[in-house]
């Protein structure tokens, strides 16, 4: 069972700033029922096209250090590279990772990231800028190499193969969220409130989602429907433009002028745990009107692509962070 939604449970009873209108996703599901809807299959020039055990590898080992591609802190300036003369902007970071296997730079090696550089990833990840949390990224890929070699004989997919087809532990079965966030330490995306913890899992369920999307059959997830949308930057953003969710004036004059919004503060979590039970409300009404039915994945990819490829440039709230 997904634990995401049960663990937000004592902040979304206890919101000061940011709520969802259940009014507002009555009225917009049968719209949005009669949308294409699709999932994404992840086939742009910057993701591999190879065999299975290389393409799992990539997309774990990509997801780790998935986050954050703003520069200043008006969130203006982003991460950008080219890719065989394509601009790789939201994909900027995928991009260099396969220039580097173009490059015979072993990137989804585990001896090598174990020993990573700086240097040698401030050359991996070249672009337009210095990609952001440099420091924090290469921090992540040499834990991940070290607890490859450790628990994984060096590689994803055999954690992948520990696992009964599931993204959620169940009975004596392991799930691969739970094995990501207990072995990984950057995918354990969590945040303190009260005496409780809230779990957000966004780039360890984003990981399975990717890989169910890109390989369909040959990476079956039984329990699919489980996972929750990705809190991130932009689906609050999208949220926000449909009047799912709503900011109290405070909050809404804060990401209209650019300010960063602390990680962990109830200002971030309330943005975060409201992306997420919003969008499940949103799911279960939208299947009310449709079939076949859709799950989380379909709604995350509709908003994230309505936020990232839009004309509308609202601004997305800024948090310094490496879970999103």
């Amino acid at each position: 069972m997904n634990p995401v939604i049960p663990s937000l449970k004592p902040l979304l009873e206890n919101l000061s700033y940011v709520f969802t209108d259940e009014d507002r996703i009555k009225e917009i599901a049968p719209i949005l029922a009669k949308e294409e809807l699709r999932l994404p299959e992840w086939n742009e020039p910057v993701f591999i096209q190879d065999k299975y055990e290389k393409v799992v590898d990539f997309f774990f080992i990509g997801n780790s250090i998935n986050f954050k591609y703003w520069m200043k802190e008006d969130g203006i300036e982003t991460f950008e590279t080219y890719y065989k003369g394509i601009q790789a902007s939201a994909f900027g970071m995928w991009g260099c990772l396969k220039r580097a296997l173009d490059n015979k730079i072993p990137v989804l090696d585990a001896n090598f990231l174990a020993e990573l550089s700086r240097s040698a990833a401030a050359k991996i990840f070249r672009g337009n800028v210095e990609i952001p949390m440099l420091d924090e990224r290469v921090k992540i890929l040499n834990e991940v190499g070290r607890a490859l070699l450790e628990k994984y004989d060096g590689h994803f997919y055999n954690l992948v193969e520990e696992t009964n087809k599931r993204a959620f532990s169940e009975d004596d079965e392991k799930g691969i969220v739970d094995l990501l966030v207990n072995n990984f330490p950057s995918f354990n995306d969590i945040s303190p409130y009260k005496t409780h913890v809230l779990k957000f899992y966004k780039r360890a369920q984003l990981t399975v989602g990717m890989l169910y999307d890109k390989l369909r059959e040959k990476f079956e997830i039984k329990d699919v429907d489980e996972l929750t949308v990705f809190a991130d930057y932009q689906l609050p953003r999208s949220l926000r433009r449909l009047g799912v969710i709503k900011c109290v004036d405070s909050l809404e004059r804060k990401i209209l002028n650019k300010e960063l919004i602390e990680k962990d503060s109830k200002e971030e979590q309330e943005i975060r745990a409201n992306t997420i039970y919003a969008c499940d409300l949103l799911v279960k009404e939208i299947n009310k009107y449709r079939k076949p039915k859709i799950n989380a994945l379909h709604l995350d990819y509709k908003l994230w692509s309505d936020a990232e490829f839009g004309e509308w440039k609202e601004p997305y709230h800024l948090t310094i962070t490496t879970a999103y």
